[in-house]
């Protein structure tokens, strides 16, 4: 049965959220500051949540940095600028005496001399429990776009389960062109997983805001 629990992606950042109870799942509220020591932070925080699951309590926490100079080769030698833009999310869980970081997902856009954007989608950050084994699940989208019109960008859908990744990764819909997508061997075997993932891409598949930094 899906259960979804939150869809906390915004900006900016929803704190506080009320807790809810579902298989064993509670949502407990996130405070972006009040992180548990010892979490790094790279760029700035644009998303997160907070839960306890049969693994414990869970900490998601998404981050992108903007436009940054890029320092590849030959970058800045002439006239026009060339930048960076980084995105970055880390599922940590608290054990005692600290934290463990289940996993960590980065991407990045570089050198780019055009508008510029690596950031998460809005309103796409959501934890679930669709198969009932009490290990909730996590799911995201982000772009990336280094473009000069109305190209689409790159997007990607993950979603954890602990350790295990499952990913849709292709192109944004824009005009009508665009939207393929590759869809992750592992999660066509997983038919929960793999009905939400599909869900959630064609929601936010279409693109009719460019966003650049």
């Amino acid at each position: 049965m899906k259960i979804l629990l939150v869809s906390a992606l915004a900006a900016p950042l929803a704190l506080g959220t009320p807790a809810a109870t579902a298989a064993g799942i509670e949502l407990l509220a996130f405070d972006s500051q009040a992180l548990p020591a010892g979490v790094p932070i790279r760029g700035t925080i644009v998303a997160g949540t907070r839960w306890r699951d049969r693994l414990g309590e869970n900490w998601l926490i998404a981050t992108q940095t903007g436009a940054i100079p890029s320092r590849g080769p030959g970058c800045g030698a002439d006239a026009d600028p060339y930048y960076d833009a980084e995105v970055y999310a880390d599922h940590y869980r608290v054990r005692p005496g600290g934290v463990e970081l289940l996993w960590t997902l980065t991407d990045f856009e570089r050198n780019c001399p055009f508008d510029l954007y690596a950031g998460f989608v809005p309103d796409s950050l959501t934890i679930t429990d669709l198969d009932g084994d009490g290990i909730a699940e996590s799911t995201l989208l982000y772009k990336l776009a280094c473009r000069s019109d109305v190209s689409p960008a790159r997007l990607k859908l993950i979603l954890h389960e602990g350790k295990t990744k499952y990913a849709i990764r292709g192109t944004t819909r824009t005009y009508g062109v665009g939207g393929e997508k590759t869809v992750d061997p592992t999660l066509d075997r997983v038919a929960p997983f793999q009905r939400f993932a599909r869900e959630r891409w064609n929601r936010f598949v279409d693109e009719t805001e460019f966003e650049q930094f």
